[in-house]
């Protein structure tokens, strides 16, 4: 997946895929459009802007795993997917 072929930026996805679900906090959304990031620019994993055991890291990692989800959807609408 290239980031210039999609009409969008991993952050208007991450806001679009939320905005069907009760509101989400700001680093689940985060969470979310890095994960979609790195997918699209197929960089390395970055860490969580939190420390780990909070609220926030368990939010941020929870919006990676629905960026995931995205992933997987995106990937299955691919021509061959």
């Amino acid at each position: 997946m290239d980031i210039e072929s999609l009409p969008f930026s991993a952050l208007e996805l991450a806001e679009a895929s939320a905005a069907h679900s009760a509101p989400r906090s700001f680093q689940y959304r985060l969470g979310l459009a890095a994960r979609i990031d790195e997918r699209v620019s197929q960089c390395q994993c970055k860490a969580a802007p939190c420390d780990p055991g909070t609220a926030e890291h368990d939010a941020y990692q929870a919006g990676r795993e629905h960026g995931n989800r995205v992933i997987e959807l995106l990937d299955s609408l691919q021509p061959g997917g």
